[in-house]
């Protein structure tokens, strides 16, 4: 059964403290992982703790604009909504998400980012994206990386921290081990990366996210051996 704990702010702060996680990564981490899921409903009550925890809105602004890369443009909007109906109910106005960088900018960015968390293996990556389809690569770099990973408005830790929220969620293994070494190489914890997942197992049906959890763990306690 889904656990009985509801996100608020002080739920937030007692779990930040416990976790050594701060409340940005872990409102953003649920906020991502329940619109992903299709979970509007959560999605809605995590953003709202997390603006009662004065969380900044710009900064969940930016939480809300990666769900697409994970869910898809649908599920996405849906997160959007969700986060717009938490701004309306807590008087929030968010500045939003202008970017004066152009596209060569992104994707400078994007690369960069991209070879600090794939590292030495950043060009057997991108060959094995391409070998799937071509210019798939590309598309990878300048859209997923470049426009949206890379934007200043997260830091690299705290989004790939999200990432793996959202990807335990989805079972995607291959890619949760890929990012739960990012989020390490961009200044995470091993303890912050099982944090967050710890902390979905109160909001998520447990069985669900067992074997992801399970597939984790084994890959830490592996000293984080790149998967790829």
């Amino acid at each position: 059964m889904i656990h009985e704990e509801r996100p608020s702010a002080e739920l937030l702060s007692e779990e930040s403290k416990r976790l050594g996680v701060e409340a940005l990564v872990l409102s953003g981490a649920l906020a991502l992982s329940a619109t992903v899921a299709g979970r509007e409903a959560l999605a809605l009550e995590a953003y709202q703790a997390a603006l009662d925890a004065k969380v900044p809105a710009d900064a969940l602004a930016e939480v809300a604009f990666m769900a697409h890369l994970f869910g898809g443009f649908p599920r996405a909007i849906q997160g959007a909504l969700a986060f717009q109906e938490a701004c309306r109910s807590r008087g929030a106005v968010p500045v939003g998400l202008g970017s004066s960088t152009t596209l060569l900018e992104d994707r400078a960015r994007g690369i960069d980012l991209f070879r600090r968390i794939y590292s030495s293996n950043a060009d057997a990556v991108l060959g094995s994206l391409r070998s799937c389809l071509s210019g798939f690569d590309q598309v990878v770099l300048e859209d997923a990386y470049g426009r949206i990973l890379s934007r200043p408005g997260l830091s690299a830790r705290a989004r790939e921290l999200m990432a793996v929220a959202a990807l335990l969620v989805l079972r995607c293994h291959v890619q949760l081990m890929s990012h739960a070494r990012g989020a390490i190489r961009c200044g995470a914890s091993a303890a912050e990366v099982l944090g967050v997942s710890e902390w979905l197992l109160r909001f998520f049906v447990e069985a669900d996210l067992l074997e992801s959890t399970a597939a984790l763990r084994r890959w830490l306690s592996r000293d984080g051996d790149d998967p790829l």
